[in-house]
């Protein structure tokens, strides 16, 4: 019959695609599944359809409970699973048909602790297919490195290397038991980040899957809340949790820097909310400051003023970054209506920097901005330009 797998999926408001999932899940190849509902203390419809569910089809457990938030909920199912394995799915979501046989069969040949695969991302108008960073293939010994270096950041800003979310996964059940148990309750931004990474580096194997099996819909009342007054109060919660748990890892120096990205990720997804920073074409091009590239609490010179240089100036001003020492523009006596003080290019012989970032969409601008720094005797290796679009 083979071994048991839990699917829990905790269950918030979702009468309207409620059915859709757990059809999805009850219609899976493999058939050997323990199927938890945690209903968190639902005001719609979502209780009665869970139960009715439970009539139907003896895998089905409900567990009816006040409204805890996500992590108490997940917490809520771990404890009541008795599978070997264990998977989450979310309630507005729904999977393929094949998606859990096909990540037993991948942990039965391959002996790993977790399965990670892809994600199919359903928007109103579109699909888009999101793979992780990493090549797919079983991941053990000193090979987990190659994982562990660029899981959180995966060199580009807001891109993983690995997707921390749990419900394209499969898991070992005491593996996942032990780390879902240590999230605290009130982590409320980033819940699966603080589970599955330090699932994945406990696990003794990782299998990667380029399989993607998961139907991820992304509809305005699913995203990430808007930052509240609470917002970087909980973000930084969420940070020292972080480092609370990954300083016992071999490989804390490079998670250490990895987290500070990621965390500077939340702040500025905060920023592009509550300042108007919203990926939407009709405000014209989204410009991203290059963090990567520049070094935190550096003194940083921008070079122009354009609306790139504004967007950067407002991110920088935003995060406390780094310390803006000079704004420069050939155009700085036309620029009156700037924040800061927008001065000549040749006001850079008179201040101490670190680096200077060129602040234009165009490549050839870049050049040759930079061509006529380095004639004025800038160091070609402190000038930064990066395509700022996003």
């Amino acid at each position: 019959m083979g071994d048991l797998i839990s699917v829990i999926v905790t269950v918030y408001n979702a009468e309207t695609y409620l059915r859709q999932c757990l059809d999805s899940i009850i219609g899976q190849t493999y058939h050997n599944l323990e199927i938890i509902l945690v209903d968190d203390g639902s005001t719609d419809c979502s209780p009665e359809i869970c139960d009715r569910y439970a009539e139907t089809d003896k895998r089905v457990q409900v567990v009816h409970k006040d409204n805890e938030g996500l992590v108490r909920a997940r917490k809520t199912g771990v404890t009541k699973a008795s599978g070997v394995f264990v998977g989450y799915v979310d309630a507005d979501d729904w999977i393929e048909p094949d998606m859990y046989e096909r990540l037993l069969r991948h942990i039965k040949e391959s002996g790993a602790d977790i399965v990670a695969s892809g994600r199919i991302e359903e928007y109103s108008e579109k699909t888009l297919v999101r793979r992780n960073k990493v090549k797919q293939g079983l991941y053990d010994g000193d090979k987990k490195e190659r994982i562990y270096r660029r899981m959180i950041f995966s060199g580009s800003f807001f891109e993983f290397g690995v997707y921390p979310t749990v419900w394209d996964k499969l898991f070992r059940k005491e593996l996942l038991f032990h780390n879902q148990m240590q999230v605290p309750d009130e982590i409320v931004v980033g819940e699966d980040v603080a589970c599955t990474f330090p699932c994945m580096l406990e696990a003794d194997k990782i299998y990667i899957s380029n399989e993607c099996f998961y139907h991820y819909r992304k509809r305005e009342g699913s995203m990430l809340r808007t930052p509240d007054s609470k917002y970087n109060m909980r973000v930084k919660r969420l940070q020292q949790y972080l480092y609370e748990r990954f300083k016992e890892f071999y490989c804390w120096e490079s998670l250490h820097k990895q987290i500070d990205i990621y965390i500077m990720d939340m702040v500025l997804n905060g920023a592009l909310l509550d300042y108007g920073f919203r990926f939407a074409p009709e405000v014209g091009h989204q410009f991203l400051f290059p963090f990567q590239s520049v070094e935190r609490h550096g003194r940083v010179v921008l070079y122009g003023a354009g609306g790139v240089g504004r967007q950067y100036y407002r991110q920088i001003l935003h995060t406390g970054y780094c310390e803006v020492v000079l704004w420069a523009d050939k155009r700085a006596k036309q620029l009156l209506d700037m924040p800061y003080t927008v001065s000549l290019p040749e006001q850079i012989y008179h201040i101490d920097y670190d680096q200077i970032v060129i602040c234009v969409m165009e490549e050839e601008m870049a050049d040759d901005i930079k061509k006529e720094l380095e004639r004025m005797g800038v160091d070609a290796s402190s000038i930064v330009w990066e395509d700022p679009v996003i």
